[in-house]
């Protein structure tokens, strides 16, 4: 792990966890560190979900101890780097979001991005192919959560199991989502993952040919601590139920 300015950049629980599942939380965290001066924003924008995937941590731990799989979680705010994105992408030290300028990333030098990426972006990353490379046949399940209302337009969509190229587990998920779940579940919505917003999938998945899917829910479906642990349990169930097509036991 890290030290310096952005010192402990991920956490792990669960790490003896016996499932072929790896759990990752890219954006589980508002966190800034006060040197930064929170990047220039406000207190209640730091709360938004422009800052971090709000009740995707609580549903990713409840579908950790579900499934006794370990979980990756990252401990920094989207906002200094994003952690599914490439690191050359634009939208890795996002500058504008959802309407809201971010101050602190207007004109970030190439020092300052090398520093972000060397202190949280990597060692993230290398935590989960250290788990990965542990798995024999390995399955990729990282856990996001999406605002019911952007750019003005409400979305009707509630579960998005996204995939980039590889698309198995989430079809096969989907598949049984209308008996196991009471959402609204669609593939590759509310975001198309095979646009860039995937890099762990690319990176890690497909890399290994492993099954992956990137979990999207609404955030008014987990906004609170009973409502995530409900979700998750849902999640837990769908995912068993289509890994069991793939040949896999959850």
């Amino acid at each position: 792990m890290s030290g310096g300015r952005f010192p402990v950049p991920y956490v792990v629980s669960c790490p003896e966890g016996r499932s072929p599942v790896v759990l990752v939380c890219e954006h589980a965290s508002a966190a800034i560190p006060e040197a930064e001066q929170g990047l220039g924003l406000s207190g209640t924008d730091l709360r938004q979900h422009i800052a971090w995937d709000i009740g995707a941590l609580g549903v990713a731990q409840t579908l950790s101890a579900e499934l006794d799989a370990p979980l990756v979680a990252c401990n920094y705010s989207r906002l200094l780097v994003d952690c599914n994105r490439f690191p050359d992408a634009a939208d890795a030290f996002v500058r504008t979001s959802d309407g809201v300028v971010i101050p602190g990333n207007q004109q970030l030098s190439a020092a300052e991005r090398a520093a972000r990426l060397s202190s949280i972006h990597q060692p993230f990353h290398a935590a989960i192919s250290a788990l990965l490379d542990q798995r024999v046949a390995p399955v990729v399940v990282a856990v996001h959560s999406f605002t019911p209302v952007m750019g003005g337009q409400a979305r009707q969509v509630q579960l998005g199991l996204l995939a980039d190229r590889d698309t198995r587990l989430a079809e096969a998920m989907w598949r049984h989502a209308a008996v196991l779940t009471p959402w609204d579940t669609r593939v590759n919505q509310p975001y198309d993952a095979n646009s860039g917003v995937s890099y762990t999938a690319r990176v890690h998945a497909l890399a290994r040919k492993a099954p992956h899917v990137l979990l999207e829910l609404r955030q008014d479906l987990i906004a609170s601590p009973s409502a995530q642990q409900d979700a998750a349990e849902l999640l837990a169930a769908l995912l068993r139920r289509g890994a069991a097509e793939l040949g896999v036991t959850l």
